[in-house]
């Protein structure tokens, strides 16, 4: 599959980098015909105090962090390399709802959200370095980088604890923020959403694609 233009042209000559180990994330690259590797990065989220005022502030500390991890090992690069790093979190009534990873906090989340609607946040930050990109000097640096910021409201069904804990067993809402996956078994919890439907999943593909094609354009013009 190839990607649409004019974003396929404008990367041409860049080594493209997905900062996540999320196979959800790869998945949506691959299948709107992103040309990439993947390299998870070694920033650890889980350091970052949720207990914010602004969870978009949260949320744009840890994308940039992923992607600033992995951009720094590329500095060196002979070729000019993107990074995208991203963090997606669930917002209900102003509390940030991260990943269970244990069943009892599952079922706990499931609750919380059954009958109600939510907010589905996932900050995006895209880097450059190398090539003609690093200042050339003994501390060679990233001169380029973007940063945006997606919103999808979510509706969920009244869930029962028989289906709660039917859910929970499968394993699948332990690693994902919110507790569900709406990609997978979790998408019959589901009644509507309102915004991108891929942002739900992790990656914004509509509106990351406008943000590269801005991104790029500007780097065209001003290092010509």
């Amino acid at each position: 599959m190839s990607l649409l233009t004019p974003l396929r042209e404008l990367l041409v000559g860049y080594k493209l980098i997905l900062a996540s180990g999320s196979p959800q994330r790869k998945q949506l690259m691959e299948q709107v015909g992103f040309q990439f590797t993947v390299q998870p990065s070694p920033f650890n989220e889980e350091r970052v105090s949720k207990n914010v005022d602004l969870y978009s502030e949260y949320l744009k500390v840890v994308a940039k962090g992923k992607a600033l991890e992995v951009a720094k090992l590329h500095i060196d690069s002979k070729e000019p390399v993107i990074v995208i790093g991203a963090d997606t979190i669930i917002v209900l009534d102003d509390e940030i709802i991260g990943k269970p990873h244990l069943p009892r906090i599952a079922k706990k989340t499931l609750r919380k959200l059954s009958g109600k609607q939510h907010w589905v946040h996932t900050g995006v930050a895209i880097m450059v370095t190398g090539g003609q990109f690093s200042d050339g000097g003994p501390a060679r640096s990233l001169i380029r980088e973007a940063y945006f910021e997606s919103r999808t409201l979510v509706q969920m069904c009244n869930m029962c604890d028989e289906m709660i804990e039917s859910y929970v067993a499968t394993g699948e809402p332990l690693d994902k923020a919110g507790a569900y996956g709406i990609q997978g078994i979790g998408a019959v919890l589901v009644q509507y959403v309102k915004g991108e439907y891929s942002n739900v999943v992790g990656l914004p593909l509509n509106d990351l694609t406008k943000e590269l094609v801005d991104f790029l354009t500007v780097l065209k013009t001003t290092n010509r």
